[in-house]
C-alpha cells in the first residue's frame, strides 16, 4: 500500500464528538470510567460463584446487576425476597471481598424488572351465551327497583346488552 493512502473511517464524526472525546481523554473521565469497570468485573469474579451457590436467580457476571465505585459495591436485585436473602448473606460477601484485598461496602438495592404486558388470546369458541328471556326480566326488575346509583346504571347496561344480543 503507498504511503500517500489515508486511511478515513466509515462514519464522519461531527466537531462536537470529536470535541467530546477530547475533553473526556483530557479530565480523564476515560481512566475512571476503565477503572470502575475493571473493578466491578473484579467483584463479579468473586461474588459470583458464592452467590450462586444459594440459586437466587441472580447472575453477578452479568455487569447490569452490579457497580462498582471507589468506596462501594451494589447489588442490583429483582425481588424483595433476593434483598432478605442477600442481605442474610452480606457478612460473608464482605469477608470474600476483604480476603481479595478489596475494603468496599457492600449495598443491595432492588430494581424490579418491568414485564411487558401480554394480551391474552381470545378464548371464546362458537356462538355467544344468550339470557333467557326470564333472566333479562329479572334483572330489568332489579333495575328498576333501585334508586338512582351507580348499580342501577350498570343493571340497566347489563339488561340493555342482554336484549342486544337475544336479537341476534
Amino acid at each position: 500500500m503507498p504511503d500517500t493512502v489515508i486511511l478515513r473511517r466509515r462514519s464522519p464524526r461531527s466537531f462536537a464528538q470529536i470535541a467530546m472525546d477530547q475533553t473526556l481523554r483530557d479530565e480523564g473521565v476515560y481512566t475512571t470510567i476503565a477503572n470502575d469497570l475493571k473493578n466491578t468485573r473484579r467483584v463479579a469474579r468473586l461474588l459470583a460463584p458464592e452467590v450462586a451457590k444459594f440459586r437466587l436467580g441472580l447472575d453477578l457476571t452479568q455487569l447490569s446487576n452490579l457497580r462498582v465505585t471507589d468506596n462501594k459495591a451494589v447489588l442490583f436485585v429483582q425481588t424483595a425476597a433476593q434483598h432478605a436473602r442477600l442481605r442474610q448473606l452480606l457478612p460473608r460477601l464482605t469477608r470474600i471481598l476483604e480476603q481479595a484485598g478489596l475494603t468496599i461496602a457492600l449495598e443491595i438495592r432492588i430494581r424490579p424488572v418491568k414485564e411487558t404486558v401480554v394480551l391474552r388470546d381470545n378464548l371464546a369458541q362458537g356462538e355467544p351465551r344468550v339470557a333467557s328471556e326470564q333472566t333479562q326480566r329479572t334483572v330489568m326488575q332489579a333495575a328498576q327497583s333501585l334508586d338512582d346509583s351507580p348499580l342501577k346504571q350498570a343493571l340497566l347496561s347489563l339488561a340493555r346488552t342482554m336484549r342486544h344480543t337475544g336479537e341476534h
